[in-house]
């Protein structure tokens, strides 16, 4: 596993990845309001760090 600072490139896998979870998560909500920009909503202005495995984006934390 590598963990790096996210860059333009993490956006897109990172926006499908926390959208994929939010939906299996929250699954007694209505998930249908969900969108992929939430993860731009949710992480505006914080620090976001990538987890890779083989050199796939598997994972983040957002501070």
């Amino acid at each position: 596993m590598k963990i790096t600072e996210a860059g333009k490139n993490d956006l897109a896998p990172l926006r499908k990845l926390f959208l994929e979870e939010r939906k299996r998560t929250f699954s007694w909500l209505d998930t249908s309001e969900f969108q992929l920009d939430d993860f731009d909503k949710q992480t505006q202005g914080e620090f976001i760090l990538t987890a890779y495995i083989n050199d796939i984006p598997a994972g983040f934390i957002s501070i």
